[in-house]
């Protein structure tokens, strides 16, 4: 009988089944902006914690935290603990991956490092497909010098682009992207499955807001339905 590896050896924590020959890699590739959440409110105590994580082909587990996160580095790290435990029991998986917090939302009483590590827990089975990902419904893709941009999905999937423009007479307009092409933004976006759509488009956002959201759906063959309203 051939002799376990050290790698086998730590997947075999808490998990009483048998150990695969190949073990496959976690991630098989980038899996950008996945929402990793816990929340639990409950009379003997309430958790919450979410973080805007990349699950990103590494070597080995590592840990990246992005500056000015908006959280304590300690949560980040119970993350990237609750992602590494996670791991251990799927045997299937060799983890390769390097993960990088990019973002952090803390409740001042709710959150803490228990807190932190179930949500990573969440994060990796959001990315294995094992429970449906939490999307985020309305993000601002840009509110700076008088230009206000905002991105939502609606529950049909439909795709809302919103902006104000008052750097001038007062300018309004709306873009709407059916949900049958939605999937055409994700794929310019390189947006895994389990990816946060809109989280994305945010990061992207300087790239596309300043081209024009028209312009770069356009772009991707994407003719958007459109509205404008100029101020008085």
């Amino acid at each position: 009988m051939a002799q376990r590896t050290d790698r086998q050896r730590e997947f075999r924590r808490g998990y009483a089944g048998p150990v695969p020959a190949d073990p496959e890699p976690f991630p098989a590739g980038p899996v950008p902006c996945v929402r990793a959440r816990f929340v639990r409110q409950s009379c003997g105590g309430s958790y919450f914690a979410e973080a805007l994580v990349d699950f990103l082909p590494g070597t080995g587990l590592s840990l990246t935290v992005e500056e000015d996160c908006g959280g304590p580095a300690a949560y980040a790290r119970a993350l990237f603990d609750g992602v590494a435990a996670e791991l251990a029991g799927h045997p299937r998986l060799a983890p390769a991956c390097e993960v990088r917090v990019a973002a952090l939302r803390v409740h001042p009483v709710d959150s803490g490092e228990r807190a932190f590590r179930l949500a990573g827990h969440m994060g990796v089975r959001t990315v294995l497909g094992l429970r449906e990902p939490v999307p985020a419904r309305k993000v601002d893709l840009r509110a700076w010098q008088g230009l206000y941009v905002t991105a939502r999905l609606d529950d049909d999937g439909t795709l809302r682009i919103e902006g104000q423009d008052l750097t001038g007479p007062e300018y309004e307009y709306a873009l709407t992207v059916a949900a049958a092409d939605v999937p055409a933004v994700r794929a310019a976006l390189g947006a895994a499955p389990a990816s946060d759509l809109l989280h994305l488009l945010r990061r992207h956002s300087p790239e596309v807001v300043r081209r024009g959201e028209r312009t770069w759906l356009r772009s991707l063959g994407i003719e958007p339905g459109f509205w404008s309203r100029h101020g008085d």
